[in-house]
Order: structure tokens, then C-alpha cells, then sequence
């Protein structure tokens, strides 16, 4: 029995210094738990304390992305001033740079592009860190905007600090891992794997775990579209058995996610269900709507190509009412099509010509001002979910060229019925 020796962990953290060196403790292994003894740091020590103004921008980094969006912008309201009068041109950097990351969560583009603009600018030319930082943020946001071009041009600039300044080198780690995603969007995933080798090798030699993980993920999805099914096995299996790997991290649930398509594309269905689940769990945890959605329709293609369509169509529902709850016009069209080919299947033309112009109802407004709205305001780590998705683009795109040629069929029925 130990309960006798322990003694309250309140009383044994008091001062600053102690909440400072349990925050840094968890800085990028464990976000919330950074946040917590940094905001019990903040709170400490009062206005007047000289380090109070760089623990409150800190603290505001910190609860941004955490996404306690409010708390990080109140934080940053209130040091605003200060901040001006400092002249501190690195500070001022961070500072907009934390606005750019609060803007970027709630789906405000253009602003999030003028702050992180404004941090770039503070940071010329000398604040190496911080515009390395800015760069790499700024090519997202383009990225996100459709302009790849300019993006890869921007992270390349990245590169050109590192020649200057090699104490960036996670910056640099990070932009190799941005400029794959990029080649990967464009399916050139040769090049996207050049890319992520080299941003893979630079976190393992400095030992960045969680980065290190994101690395094997794109190097597996590279692999996955290039129908190098054991390569990308090999590196999925590396993040599950991560020691270091929490079980139900978001990283856990992408890796379990591409082994289960990997299975279904090799029609090993009872392999492929058990990990979609374990993906859909995950995300269900984790309040990941989009991840959840993802591994259902997923679910729903294993149990239709199994003849297990009663499953099918619970988890497609299961789909079609998450979709509903985050709006999001592209997931309707999926599933739409999916649930088109599971009645087709049950004979029941009724409810295929049904889901069928529900599905022709989305698939032209994929990318109207209401969809960019809500694609915007879904950040869950974007370029991830981007890689997520493409795992199953392609077979989607073979279901709705299917789907388009059902379409005849039905609506020959439906005069037949008449």
C-alpha cells in the first residue's frame, strides 16, 4: 500500500519555476497537459512580474493549439499593447503568428494569411526560428487556398534558412514533410516519398517521436498509391507499435485506417473490418467526426463487397448521420453512392433512385462558398486528413463512375413502374 507515503501533487508544485519545468516536460509530447502547468505558471505570478509578458504569449500558443481559441485570443488581447511597446520584433512575430493559427481554426483564410504575413515580416530578416515557422505556415495556408505552386515556393524558402541557420533543422524536417504532402496531392509520389524519407531520417536522428510517426504515415500513403501494399505495411505497423505511441492517439487511428484499406483492396475482408474499426473507435474517442466518417464509408465498401449488406447499411447510416452533423458536402456524396450501390444490390430500385438524387444533389456543389466555409472551419490536422481521404479517392472515383451508369438503369425502372 503506498496510499500512506503520497503526498498531494498540489502541494508539492508552487512556484513559477515548478509549473514552468512541468509544462516544458510535456511541450510536444502531450499538448493539453503543456498547456495546463503553463497556464498554472501564468497564473503564479502577477502583470507586473517581468516574465509575464512572454509566459502570457506562451500561454496563448499553448491553449491555440489546444484549440481553446477564445482563451488564446483573450490572452493576446491583453498583452497586445505591451507587446507594441516592447519592440521585441521576435515577440511580435509569435504574436502574430498565434493570431494566423487561431484564424486558420476557425476558417478565416484571408485573415490567417495577412497575420501570418505580418509574422513574416517581423521576423526578417534575422529571427531565423520564427520565419522558418512562418514560411512553413504560410505555405499551408496556400496550400489550403489551391495555390500549390506558390506553396512549394514558399517552403522552399525554408530551405534557404536552413543554409543560414542549421539550429532550424525541425523547421526544415517539417517543411520536407509539407512539400511531400504537396507532391502527394499532385500524385507525384515518387517525389512526395524523396521528400519524406528525408523529412523521416532528420526525426529520428533528433528524436522527435510524434513527427517522426506523421513521417511513416506519408510515406505509407505514398506507398499505398503506388500499390507497394508491403512497403506501406511495414511503416503502419511501426506507428502501431510505437512504444512511445498512445493507443488511441489520431496518429493510431490514420495508421489502422490505411492498413484496413490496404486489406480491403486485397479483398481480405474479416482483416480490413477488424482494423476500419479500430480506426472508427479511435476517432469516435477523440470526437473526430471526419476520421469516423471516413473509416464508416470505408466499413460500408468491406460489408457491400462481402455480401454483408444488413452491416453495410447500418454503418453507411451511422456515416450519412455524422455527415449531417459537420455539413460537409464532398462525405454526402460518398456515401450517397455507396448506399446507391448497396439497394442496387438488395433490388431495391426504390431506395437507389432515391439515394441517387440525393447524390446527384452534392456532386456538383462540391466546392460552392458554403462547403469552402465548413471544409475551412474543420482543421483536425488538414493536411492528414487530406492524406486520409486520398486513401479512398480512388476507389470512390470507380464508385460514382459506377453509380453514373446505375443511374440509367434506375430511372428505366422507374418508367417501368409507372
Amino acid at each position: 500500500m503506498f496510499l500512506g507515503n503520497k503526498t498531494s501533487f498540489a502541494n508539492e508544485v508552487k512556484t513559477y519555476q515548478d509549473w514552468k519545468q512541468l509544462s516544458a516536460q510535456y511541450l510536444e509530447i502531450n499538448d493539453s497537459l503543456h498547456y495546463f502547468y503553463l497556464n498554472k505558471a501564468l497564473l503564479s505570478i502577477d502583470a507586473n512580474n517581468p516574465n509575464y509578458l512572454l509566459t502570457a504569449l506562451s500561454t496563448a500558443k499553448a491553449a491555440a493549439r489546444v484549440s481553446l481559441l477564445d482563451t488564446a485570443e483573450r490572452l493576446l488581447n491583453h498583452i497586445q499593447d505591451d507587446l507594441y511597446n516592447s519592440n521585441d520584433s521576435v515577440s511580435l512575430s509569435q504574436y502574430y503568428y498565434t493570431r494566423s493559427e487561431i484564424s486558420q481554426k476557425r476558417g478565416q483564410l484571408i485573415k490567417a494569411e495577412n497575420e501570418i504575413s505580418r509574422a513574416i515580416d517581423f521576423a526578417l530578416p534575422n529571427a531565423t526560428l520564427e520565419l522558418a515557422r512562418a514560411y512553413n505556415t504560410y505555405a499551408a495556408i496556400l496550400f489550403r487556398k489551391g495555390k500549390q505552386e506558390e506553396s512549394l515556393n514558399t517552403l522552399f524558402k525554408v530551405e534557404k534558412v536552413y543554409a543560414r541557420d542549421s539550429s532550424i533543422i525541425v523547421e526544415y524536417a517539417n517543411s520536407n514533410n509539407n512539400i511531400g504532402n504537396i507532391y502527394q496531392e499532385i500524385g507525384n509520389y515518387q517525389k512526395a516519398l524523396t521528400y519524406h524519407y528525408k523529412a523521416c531520417k532528420i526525426n529520428r536522428i533528433l528524436n522527435k517521436n510524434t513527427n517522426l510517426l506523421i513521417s511513416y504515415n506519408n510515406i505509407a500513403v505514398s506507398h499505398i498509391m503506388l500499390k507497394n501494399n508491403d512497403s506501406a505495411l511495414y511503416y503502419l505497423d511501426l506507428i502501431i507499435k510505437d512504444p512511445n505511441n498512445f493507443s488511441t492517439s489520431h496518429i493510431n487511428s490514420k495508421a489502422y485506417l490505411n492498413i484496413g484499406i490496404i486489406y480491403l483492396e486485397k479483398k481480405q475482408f474479416d482483416k480490413a473490418i477488424l482494423n476500419l474499426n479500430q480506426s472508427k473507435e479511435i476517432c469516435l474517442k477523440n470526437n473526430d467526426k471526419v476520421g469516423s466518417i471516413i473509416a464508416l464509408f470505408n466499413l460500408g465498401e468491406c460489408y457491400i463487397q462481402n455480401g454483408e449488406l444488413s452491416k453495410g447499411e447500418e454503418v453507411l447510416n451511422q456515416a450519412l448521420k455524422l455527415t449531417r452533423e459537420i455539413g460537409v458536402n464532398r462525405y454526402y456524396s460518398e456515401v450517397y453512392t455507396l448506399l446507391v450501390r448497396l439497394s442496387v444490390k438488395k433490388n431495391d430500385y426504390k431506395s437507389a433512385l432515391k439515394y441517387q438524387q440525393a447524390y446527384s444533389r452534392y456532386k456538383d456543389s462540391l466546392y460552392d462558398k458554403v462547403e469552402v466555409k465548413v471544409l475551412e472551419n474543420l482543421e483536425v490536422k488538414y493536411n492528414q486528413e487530406r492524406q486520409i481521404f486520398r486513401d479512398s479517392l480512388e476507389r470512390v472515383r470507380e464508385n460514382n463512375i459506377i453509380a453514373l451508369a446505375q443511374e440509367k438503369r434506375i430511372q428505366q425502372l422507374e418508367s417501368e413502374q409507372k
